[in-house]
């Protein structure tokens, strides 16, 4: 008798807590079921906290799980590989090196920014939404201090030292949050005056956190914001990201080697090219038994989880 396959697509929260879920509910059948899990990288990445390896408040190896430890003694195959193509009607995902069959899979591949179209965003923005993002900022920060500790010229060196977050969600908050803490010891590090230092968090609404309903939790932000020096920006939209400056809706023009972005973010550009039917954001559309949509029908052996589904309530309203 040939075992039942379950195969899940993307080792981050969704798809981990996929995999633990499978093992335990089938661990006495282990015989009849296998599990597999599949992810281009060989760790778990906390997700959640890479503005803190970013803003140097913790080492970089503190945000990697190895997912092989994650289910040592589980019931589960982690496979490290990138999969190029998806045949969803005989079942099978190809890579450059093997074909993975299955009889059910899970789609748990994320998102990725969304630049929303602003010219220049992608090629010049930085941007948090992995391990090697955040170790490029990480780096990237250190070396603009590096540069301005021997920069004579004034204008350059405000350059250097000017950092900009666009995006006023929990990211970028959390990031110019940590902006704010780290220009202290990097200031001190490098013999750099930190009043030299300006960081801004450019938000294109006239509120940020607006998934808070606490005006008072927003003003307590705010206020944390004055106390770290931090120069919140409200209703102005970027309009293009050149690489060494970005310019608003009203026309300032900022100059700085520094803004990450931070604004919103889709289903991953891969995904999205599978052929399932997409809603918000190119997410995959999901009934309410998470299953993939496909031409207003859903797949009976395809389901979604976390980032990458897009699932509309009884209300009309997208569900997170």
């Amino acid at each position: 008798m040939s075992k039942t396959k379950l195969v899940i697509l993307g080792g981050s929260y969704a798809g981990v807590k996929a995999a633990k879920t499978f093992h335990k509910t089938f661990k006495k059948d282990d015989a009849n079921v296998e599990i597999t899990l599949i992810d281009k990288r060989h760790f778990h990445t906390l997700m959640t906290e890479l503005h803190e390896v970013a803003g140097h408040r913790t080492e970089p190896d503190s945000i990697k799980i190895d997912l092989k430890k994650i289910f040592a003694g589980r019931n589960v195959n982690v496979v490290v590989d990138e999969i190029k193509d998806f045949d969803l009607e005989n079942r099978k995902l190809t890579s450059d090196k093997h074909t993975y069959e299955y009889d059910y899979l899970i789609l748990a591949t994320g998102n990725e920014p969304n630049y929303f179209g602003i010219e220049g965003a992608k090629e010049n923005a930085h941007t948090l939404w992995s391990y090697e993002d955040a170790m490029n900022l990480r780096e990237h920060v250190e070396n603009m201090f590096i540069k301005a500790s021997t920069e004579p010229d004034e204008a350059e060196r405000k350059k250097l030292l000017t950092f900009a977050v666009c995006g006023g969600g929990f990211t970028g908050v959390e990031m110019v949050g940590e902006l704010g803490e780290a220009k202290v010891h990097l200031a001190k590090k490098y013999n750099v005056d930190p009043k030299e230092v300006t960081i801004y968090n450019i938000e294109a609404m006239s509120r940020i956190l607006n998934m808070l309903e606490s005006d008072k939790q927003v003003e307590k932000v705010e206020k944390r914001y004055k106390k770290l020096g931090i120069q919140l920006l409200k209703d102005s939209p970027i309009v293009k990201i050149d690489p060494e400056e970005f310019t608003l809706k009203d026309g300032t023009v900022i100059p700085t080697y520094t803004l990450v972005w931070t604004a919103g973010i889709k289903n991953t550009e891969e995904t999205a090219k599978i052929g399932l039917d997409l809603g918000r954001c190119d997410r995959i559309e999901a009934n309410e038994y998470m299953q993939a949509v496909k031409d207003g029908k859903p797949l009976q052996r395809v389901f979604l989880a976390g980032d990458c589904a897009c699932y509309i309530n009884k209300e009309g309203k997208p569900m997170p």
